[in-house]
Order: structure tokens, then C-alpha cells, then sequence
């Protein structure tokens, strides 16, 4: 499962508020999602409760950087789920970093950074993950900067590395999560802000659900078994109609 956030403009809040949702990598289902003021452990604990609530059998979660407000939920509810960080949002923060650094000092870290990329993606052992590290520590520990971002890497192993710690191959970023946000965006930028928070949440139920009953045609070879398909006629039980549901759901 990915999960994520889209902060929102609503009227009466200093600053913008987070929209916390959840996508099933498989089916391209949105299975919880709610606007909350701030991602904070209560927020991640109430949708983790979701998802133990309609029975989701969640085993490996994606994230971006907050471990600090996301693991302890999740071990709460689901205690054998591996949490996995988001490699592209890893490589994002260090080339950010390097690059302005670079600019001052004037070097030029694209070498490592290109081994570095190639090191996060590739899909190996837990073990060799391990092994490899020493390698960019002897390599690059010249510099105390790089040095310092190898180590902070291997402190955090387990959840950089979780993708390898079962052979189902699965996934290593939220990119799949992101591109949905980008069509989210592009509806938000329509509306420039919300009136109130019923306003905000209403809109947003709505837009999951519209996601939810709305054909795939442009999925990729890895994903084409889902074009002709909704996500919500994938995730219902047999014993469910697609068209008695979405009937229920359009009279609420």
C-alpha cells in the first residue's frame, strides 16, 4: 500500500491542511482517505483503524520521510507490516542538499549520486544491501557530507531497504501515489481553496469516489491488467453488485 498526503486550502486555517489518503498497489484502490488540520500519530492512527476496520490486510507500507508519526500506528494495528521509505523522496532531499552545496564548494557529487540511485532502486538481498554499504564508505568517505549521508542510510536499513526483504517483487517509491496527486492538483487549482472544512470534505469524499468508479484505459504493461477496469469492481466482494453499489453510493 502507498500512502501519502495533499495538502489543501481551506478557509479559517493559517495554512494549508493535509488530506491523508491510501492507494492498494495492486488494484489502484483508494481505501481510506480523510482531511485532517496536521499529520500528526493520532491522524496516521485513525487511518490505519480504517483499514483494520473493512479488514485490509495491509503487509508492506509505503511512506516518505515521517517514520517519527507513521511506525508506531502502523505497529499498533498491523505489527508484521513492513514500512518502506519512498527512494525517490530519499534521492530527492540528498540531491537537493548536494546541489546547493555543490554550487559553494564546487564539486561535483553526480557521480555518486548516480551510484547511489542505482544502489536505493536495485532489488538484491537485505544482506547484500548491507555489504554494499561498506563499499560507498570506502569510495566516498573522503568527504565528511557524503560520509555522513551513508551513515544516516544505513541507520536506517530496515526501512530504506524493506523491498528486499521479501522475494514478491514489490515496490520501493510512493510514485505511484504521486501521480494521482498530480490529477488531484490539477483539480484543487480549479476551485483555489475551500469555503469551509465540511466544503473541503465533501469534495474530496466525492473525487475519491470518482477515482474509485472510473474506468482505467492508460495503465503500463506492469499495470495493463487493470485498463477496462474500475478499482472499486476489483476490491468488491462477490457476493456485491458494482451497479447496486455505486447505486447506494450516488443516493447518500
Amino acid at each position: 500500500m502507498c500512502l501519502d498526503g495533499k495538502y489543501v486550502k481551506v478557509k479559517g486555517y493559517d495554512k494549508k491542511i493535509p488530506f491523508l489518503y491510501c492507494i492498494d498497489y495492486y488494484s489502484h484502490d483508494i481505501i481510506a482517505g480523510f482531511l485532517c488540520v496536521s499529520e500528526n500519530r493520532e491522524s496516521f492512527k485513525k487511518i490505519f483503524r480504517l483499514l483494520k476496520t473493512v479488514n485490509y490486510p495491509l503487509k508492506f507500507l509505503v511512506v516518505d520521510d515521517i517514520i517519527d508519526k507513521a511506525l508506531l500506528p502502523l505497529k499498533y494495528y498491523y505489527p508484521k507490516a513492513l514500512l518502506q521509505l519512498c527512494s525517490t523522496h530519499v534521492l530527492r532531499n540528498i540531491r537537493q542538499l548536494l546541489k546547493d552545496i555543490g554550487k559553494k564548494n564546487r564539486t561535483n557529487y553526480e557521480p555518486f549520486l548516480k551510484d547511489l540511485s542505482k544502489y536505493l532502486r536495485t532489488k538484491t538481498s537485505f544482506q547484500n544491501k548491507e555489504k554494499s554499504i561498506y563499499w560507498f564508505l570506502k569510495t566516498y568517505s573522503i568527504d565528511s557530507l557524503l560520509e555522513d549521508i551513508l551513515l544516516t542510510i544505513f541507520k536506517k536499513r530496515d526501512y530504506v531497504f524493506a523491498f528486499c526483504k521479501r522475494k514478491k517483487k514489490l515496490p520501493h517509491s510512493n510514485n505511484l501515489i504521486e501521480g494521482i496527486n498530480s490529477h488531484l492538483e490539477g483539480r484543487l487549482k480549479t476551485i483555489r481553496g475551500f469555503n469551509s472544512f465540511k466544503s473541503a470534505e465533501r469534495f474530496l469524499n466525492a473525487w475519491m469516489i470518482r477515482r474509485r468508479t472510473k474506468t482505467f484505459n492508460s495503465c503500463s504493461k506492469k499495470f495493463c491488467y487493470l485498463n477496462g477496469k474500475t478499482s472499486l469492481e476489483l476490491v468488491l466482494k462477490d457476493d456485491f453488485s458494482i451497479k447496486t453499489t455505486l447505486a447506494d453510493i450516488y443516493k447518500k
